[in-house]
């Protein structure tokens, strides 16, 4: 029974991924207009229309690489979307099968590892919380080996991958967290705005409140800290003391040392709204993220 059950859901997971999609043109069928799809229109259903299309299509292994991790990327959406408990873990699963393949077919490629560590992560957090430890050692192998032997120091998902690792865990580091939450707002690429990674890092700020004097000896300290290992992660988790005490963030009109977690927090909800409106082109996941900066701005105000 339980195993008749499995394969019923699994069916279920490819139907609502693959069956009844949308139309798609066949000069629309792209690795760039699939991408633009879920990116920028976050319609998850047509780009994993197209990425079907391009994997029968793909002849060589860095091809079906580049199909792969897209698709484990697209039920990483899906899973988020839905409601439905057991079709998220079935997506979550099948994402990591997508990412596994990519890894295997092109091991150069950081995206594999990226959308692996993804998945696995968040059928993780539907465990109970004394299993959840359990995934992130594999998801610290993924990151590890992207940024340190790769050498894919300027992937911005990585870094806040590991932030979020350090700042969930019991067992790791708020401080070592907002560190590589700092690196990966500093990698963010130019053309996206990512505002979720903003709020990410205030929220974090927010809730560690030390002060501006605190601060100031903690980032003095690291600096001897700073390059002392072989290890980009490690290296990264003192990057404050790289930096010094006297760097102003892009954020902020204020030395790093001289303002307290609460007030650089509210530099970066002030930066990231003023980033919003520069910009006219908004995806539905942006004014999302938008309300809910506005939101935290009123909180951290009151």
């Amino acid at each position: 029974m339980y195993r008749n059950t499995t394969i019923l859901l699994f069916l279920t997971c490819l139907a609502s991924i693959f069956v009844s999609q949308p139309a798609v043109s066949q000069s629309h069928i792209s690795i760039k207009y699939a991408d633009s799809l879920l990116v920028r229109a976050s319609d998850a259903d047509r780009a994993a229309t197209i990425l079907e299309v391009l994997e029968k299509q793909a002849s060589t292994e860095k091809q079906k690489c580049a199909v792969h991790w897209r698709m484990a990327r697209v039920l990483t959406v899906k899973g988020e979307e839905t409601t439905d408990k057991d079709l998220r873990k079935a997506f979550y699963q099948k994402g990591t099968e997508y990412a596994s393949a990519a890894v295997r077919e092109d091991p150069s490629e950081p995206q594999g590892y990226m959308w692996h560590c993804a998945c696995i992560g968040r059928e993780c957090q539907m465990k109970p919380l004394l299993k959840q430890a359990a995934a992130v050692p594999v998801m610290m192998k993924d990151l590890t080996f992207i940024l340190d032997t790769l050498e894919r120091t300027s992937l911005s998902e990585a870094w806040q991958a590991m932030a979020e690792i350090y700042f969930h865990h019991p067992f790791k580091s708020t401080d070592s967290a907002i560190n590589f939450m700092r690196q990966a707002l500093r990698t963010i690429p130019d053309e996206e705005l990512r505002l979720s990674s903003y709020l990410f890092m205030a929220e974090m700020l927010y809730e560690r409140n030390w002060s501006a004097e605190k601060r100031s000896e903690c980032i003095t300290r690291n600096a001897s800290r700073y390059g002392q290992s072989a290890s980009n992660v490690e290296n990264c988790s003192y990057i404050d003391g790289m930096l010094g005490p006297d760097h102003i963030p892009v954020w902020s009109a204020r030395p790093s040392g001289s303002i307290s977690d609460r007030e650089e927090a509210s530099d970066i909800i002030g930066h990231a709204i003023r980033l919003y409106k520069k910009t006219s082109d908004h995806s539905p996941a942006d004014k999302k993220d938008y309300n809910k900066l506005t939101a935290a701005a009123a909180s951290f105000n009151k």
